[in-house]
């Protein structure tokens, strides 16, 4: 795929992922989780191009957006979830269709070497991450820790008791971290099934070790609805909390960071 500025010169950081996502997914075998984590600080001109290959039905979700800021970013992740999708398919990226499943999740409906390929979707901060499985339900999430004066509250209300208990037991400096490090993993399980926060997020439990961290561990939900989901926790850079969530117990985890050293992180 070859792409240009709105003016008709070459997209240089553009152009560089497409040349990174073909060299990467031709080396991945299609298998495993693979995450990419994109900067969301395009220039006015990549903006254009990028934004200009969204469907009308994203056009109008943009459109909803009052804070033009969020709106700027979420314009740029889907335009680079098409790259992304569009290079696993060797498809123009205005050319892929997305199907909305009926609590929103965005799929493809076409299978990729006889595999179906499920992608997930978030960003926060400035960035964005972007999840790829292949015959397995994925769902992932990243937050930017920011502190808030009622983030215990918020815990309280959306955490199961075992969760907010260990919450109450880490050292102050560490508290926040620890809520965004549960609550992104609570986010990237109801993601993977699909079924949305409004199933209640204080239903099932995210297992922690006395780390915080016990690697793919197993979702805990009294009703099954849950059963078989597995999530891990990640850092995806300096001031932020991650999270992926799959059916598989020990999955293989690809990381590609395309455009990442313009935001000065490695």
């Amino acid at each position: 795929m070859k792409h240009q500025e709105a003016d008709g010169t070459p997209s240089t950081s553009l152009q560089a992922i497409d040349d990174q996502l073909g060299r990467s997914i031709a080396n991945s075998g299609n298998a495993g989780i693979q995450l990419w984590l994109f900067p969301l600080n395009l220039s006015v001109a990549e903006y254009s191009v990028v934004s200009g290959l969204l469907s009308r039905d994203e056009r109008e979700r943009a459109s909803r957006y009052t804070n033009e800021a969020l709106k700027r970013d979420f314009e740029i992740g889907r335009g680079l979830l098409r790259y992304l999708i569009g290079a696993y398919f060797d498809m123009h990226p205005a050319q892929i269709c997305f199907d909305n499943g009926p609590t929103g999740k965005p799929s493809v409906g076409f299978p990729l070497d006889g595999d179906q390929l499920q992608f997930n979707f978030s960003h926060s901060g400035g960035w964005a991450i972007m999840g790829v499985a292949f015959g397995d339900s994925i769902g992932v999430d990243i937050e930017r820790i920011r502190a808030f004066d009622d983030y215990l509250d918020v815990a309280r209300s959306n955490f199961a008791d075992v969760e907010f208990q260990w919450l109450k037991t880490q050292r102050s400096s560490e508290r926040l971290s620890a809520f965004y490090s549960c609550w992104t993993r609570k986010e990237a399980v109801v993601k993977a099934d699909g079924i949305g926060i409004g199933y209640g997020l204080d239903r099932f439990e995210i297992p922690f070790d006395a780390s915080g961290d016990t690697g793919f561990a197993q979702v805990h939900d009294p009703s099954g609805r849950l059963a078989g989901l597995h999530v891990q926790g990640f850092v995806p850079l300096e001031g932020f909390c991650g999270a992926v969530s799959v059916r598989s117990a020990r999955p293989v985890v690809q990381w590609y960071r395309p455009l990442v050293e313009r935001c000065g992180n490695t």
